[in-house]
């Protein structure tokens, strides 16, 4: 009865502690859960006074460390700056670097792999064990004595190099391919190049007629201003004719008017050219080529149509580029073939172990494995097959990129043609114009013209004028064009990083070069085809 009694008063306590450790995990189960909750990431906007820093960081960082404006600006000094400051360009210089770090980095998975590890080792008491008799006489039975081979506590410590030999072969193509794509980035940077230089020549030859049309825009408009009051008292006083009086009125209204948005549109180029050149908004600044006259001077392209098409096939960077992206793609097949291939890794390991039981503390070991993994059998042709339909991909996206720069070429030829015959009969216009300013103020000063006659002559010269000028802009535009057409470096690839005097000596022997037809020293030869 008594023990009856103990037996049942034991099974209670067991109950209680298993009961009472159950409800331990759980409660630590729920902390866990809670803990868990409450570290959960909420969203955690910026400050207005934080965004306000931000703001005067951005200003102050975007402008800083570039050499002032201490003259008047000539082209090859605009092109200078945008190619050195430009934040567009600059962006892709960063892009090209952070490629060529990644080529780096491809560079060294290509090492074999040497790994170092240290423990420490502690129990509460020793790993003592019996053994069983598994054959013999004895069979079955187990010993009485315990032994153990392990101190209670003891550091390890061992430096393992490996190397796989599948796993190189693959690396060293996938590195082959990353150095492929940073000469694509090389290319994009060369076209963000080839476009500011071209964007930069546009926008100098508008500036420059904007800034020769201002000098005389702002005396017209007094006198057109004059003119208006004179119109406006003729109709309200019924001088002469009344529809002779309202047309006049009419004209000198309509011209005050577009001179007025020609003066707006005039100020934006200038913007324009300062965004370029990454000047403040606001900073002044001449330009060197508004001092003189427009000049007589017409360029003229480098070649005949055959040979500008070579040479843009063999310069342009998306052509380029996508013969890169071909290479890379070829590569993809190899891997893909790679992968079929068992996997032989070699590996050696020097090892320490603070166990005093142990008759050799430290050793030395090697090992050789071969591993084939037999899915890839199955996977691989797909993966080839993969491969090779981007690599036809690819061929087709380059012969169309071809087509597209081919077209390009002959559309920038139509342009500069256009541009040219524009030109030249803007100039004959403000010739005649100019004729007829000069016989009006004559009449004037003879007493046989009056005011209205010399206003409108002198609006009409100016408008002539600002054509011609403009007509000339988008002849430098177009003939700038063609060499971003095809893809002719202003730049030679040492002087990227170069002081703003030297780019733009640089500049200016290159553009001397261009307008005598000198893109490369070895131009490209067209083939004669059947018929041509």
């Amino acid at each position: 009865m008594t023990r009856g009694i103990r037996v049942k008063r034991m099974a209670i306590g067991v109950s209680f502690w298993g009961n009472r450790r159950a409800r331990l995990g759980t409660a630590s189960l729920m902390g866990l859960l809670a803990l868990g909750v409450s570290a959960c990431v909420s969203p955690t906007p910026y400050s207005q006074a934080e965004h306000d820093a931000r703001a005067q960081q951005d200003v102050v960082s975007m402008f800083q460390d570039q050499q002032p404006v201490t003259g008047p600006i000539t082209l090859e000094e605009a092109v200078a700056r945008a190619l050195k400051y430009n934040l567009d360009r600059r962006l892709k210089l960063m892009e090209e670097a952070v490629s060529r770090r990644e080529v780096d980095v491809a560079e060294m998975s290509l090492l074999p792999k040497l790994a170092a590890s240290a423990g420490y080792s502690a129990r509460s008491n020793y790993d003592a064990s019996v053994s069983r008799t598994m054959n013999g006489t004895n069979a079955g039975q187990v010993g009485d004595t315990y032994t153990s081979s392990d101190a209670k506590a003891f550091e390890t410590a061992n430096l393992v190099a490996s190397w796989n030999v599948l796993d190189f072969g693959i690396g060293y193509i996938r590195a082959r391919q990353q150095a492929d794509q940073s000469l694509i980035v090389s290319e994009r940077r060369r076209q963000v190049v080839q476009n500011v230089v071209q964007d930069v020549r546009a926008a100098y030859w508008r500036a420059a007629a904007a800034d020769r049309l201002l000098k005389r825009l702002d005396p017209l408009l007094v006198e057109v201003q004059a003119a208006v009051a004179d119109a406006d008292a003729a109709v309200s006083l019924r001088i002469g004719p009344l529809l002779e009086a309202l047309d006049y009125q009419r004209s000198v209204l309509e011209a005050e008017r577009q001179l007025k948005s020609l003066r707006s549109q005039m100020t934006q180029a200038r913007t324009e050219l300062a965004t370029l050149m990454n000047l403040r908004p606001g900073t002044p600044f001449l330009i060197a080529a508004a001092e003189f006259p427009t000049p007589t001077h017409l360029p003229t392209l480098p070649a005949d149509t055959d040979n500008l098409e070579l040479l843009a096939l063999s310069n342009r960077s998306e052509v380029r580029g996508e013969s890169y992206q071909l290479r890379i793609n070829e590569n993809e097949s190899w891997v893909a073939i790679l992968r079929m291939l068992p996997g032989l890794e070699l590996s050696s390991s020097y090892d320490y172990s603070g166990n005093k039981y142990l008759l050799n503390n430290a050793w030395a070991s090697g090992s050789m494995q071969l591993t084939w993994n037999l899915l890839n059998l199955l996977s691989g042709p797909r993966a080839i097959a993969l491969a090779e339909s981007q690599e036809q991909l690819s061929h087709v996206r380059r012969h169309a990129l071809s087509m597209a720069v081919l077209s390009q070429v002959n559309v920038a030829d139509l342009a500069y043609r256009t541009a040219l015959e524009d030109y030249q009969l803007a100039q004959r216009i403000a010739e005649v114009e100019n004729r007829i300013l000069s016989q009006l103020e004559a009449g004037k000063a003879a007493r046989q013209q009056g005011r209205r006659a010399v206003v409108r002559g002198q609006m009409g010269a100016t408008l002539a004028d600002l054509r011609r000028d403009m007509a000339y802009a988008d002849l430098q535009a177009a003939w700038g064009r063609m060499f971003a057409t095809v893809g002719a470096d202003p730049l030679p690839e040492e002087l990227t990083a170069a002081d703003l005097p030297t780019l733009s000596a640089t500049l200016a022997q290159t553009f001397q070069r261009w307008e005598k037809g000198e893109i490369r020293s070895d131009m490209p030869v067209a083939p004669k085809t059947a018929g041509s």
